[in-house]
C-alpha cells in the first residue's frame, strides 16, 4: 500500500479554493499537481497534520522545516491547522481517503464557518477565494 500524502488539515480548505494562484510559480506547480494526483485517485490515503506538508515543500516562507512568513509565521498556520482539526473532529495524525477528507470539510465545515477562519489567511480576498 502506498504512503499517505501528508497534507496539513487547514490545506483541506485551500484546495477547495485553490485558483492557480500562489507564492511563486514552482509553489503552484506544486499545489496543482498535488491536488490533481488527489482528484485522480479519491481513495488516495492522506494523513493530516499540523506541522508542513507536501504542499509546504514548494512555499518559499519554508525555513529549516517551519513556517517564517510575517503574520505570525509557524504559530498562525499551526493554528488553523488546530481549527481545522477540532472542526473535523480529528486529530494530527488521523489518516482517512481523499474522498471522505472532502466530505468532512464539505459537511461540517460550512461556507460561514469558512468565511470567518480564512478571513485570517492572507490569501482571503484575493482572486484565488473569489468562491467565498
Amino acid at each position: 500500500m502506498a504512503e499517505p500524502v501528508v497534507l496539513r488539515a487547514h490545506h483541506l480548505l485551500c484546495a477547495g479554493e485553490f485558483r492557480g494562484l500562489g507564492y511563486t510559480p514552482v509553489f503552484v506547480a506544486n499545489f496543482a499537481r498535488v491536488l490533481a494526483g488527489l482528484a485522480g485517485r479519491p481513495a488516495a490515503r492522506v494523513r493530516l497534520t499540523d506541522g508542513t506538508d507536501v504542499i509546504c515543500a514548494a512555499c518559499p516562507w519554508l525555513v529549516e522545516g517551519s513556517c517564517v512568513r510575517d503574520g505570525g509565521g509557524e504559530a498562525a498556520v499551526s493554528r488553523l491547522d488546530g481549527l481545522v482539526l477540532a472542526r473535523l473532529g480529528l486529530e494530527p495524525g488521523a489518516t482517512l481517503t481523499w474522498a471522505r477528507l472532502r466530505g468532512l470539510a464539505d459537511e461540517r465545515a460550512d461556507r460561514a464557518w469558512r468565511m470567518k477562519v480564512c478571513r485570517e489567511c492572507s490569501w482571503f480576498g484575493a482572486p484565488c477565494y473569489q468562491a467565498l
